[in-house]
């Protein structure tokens, strides 16, 4: 049975992403000052907008197989990410799903807040020294949160096992939880 625990995007660190966002002067602010507009500056994002990015992000990857190589750029864009986890440079033969939702989160722009591994175990222990990491069988993920799976749970009370699997959640209906998910 599967087993799930969800990994939480922090409240928190959206709201520093967004005061930090509201620092940066305005045009019409940079213009008094006689300054020319700034080209990059973004209205801030709220916590649904920016769950959303991430399951947008993680969509664009559904279909991604090893059968056909459609995973490698997956593998190739967690790669990139510096430092590199752990330094260990992921192979295309590699269990690749903590690699899939590390690299989603680069995509989205948000490394800080999904954190990048390529281990499940691993990336649990990253959650938990971040104060995120939250098991309980009652939980509810919401979309956007990671969700881990522990193949040989038994499924009744928290898992004490090891995490075999990672996913992104898209969406909850009722009990059905809908992931995106890596290595499937």
């Amino acid at each position: 049975r599967r087993h799930a625990s969800q990994l939480l995007l922090p409240h928190r660190l959206f709201r520093r992403r967004e005061e930090g966002k509201r620092r940066r002067c305005s045009p019409e602010q940079e213009r008094r000052r006689g300054q020319p507009p700034r080209q990059d500056l973004e209205e801030p994002m709220t916590e649904k907008e920016l769950r959303a990015k991430v399951c947008a992000a993680a969509e664009k990857y559904l279909g991604a197989a090893e059968a056909d190589g459609g995973h490698q750029p997956i593998i190739d864009l967690y790669n990139s990410i510096r430092p590199l986890p752990r330094g260990y440079r992921m192979r295309y033969a590699d269990p690749w799903c903590a690699a899939f939702v590390s690299a989603v989160g680069a995509a989205a722009g948000l490394s800080e807040i999904i954190l990048p591994e390529c281990s499940c175990e691993a990336m649990i222990g990253l959650y938990q020294a971040a104060g995120r990491f939250e098991e309980r069988d009652e939980a509810v993920p919401r979309p956007g949160d990671l969700i881990m799976y522990d193949w040989d749970d038994s499924g009744t009370g928290d898992c004490r096992g090891t995490a075999d699997h990672v996913g992104l959640v898209t969406g909850v209906t009722g009990n059905i939880i809908h992931a995106v998910e890596g290595n499937m």
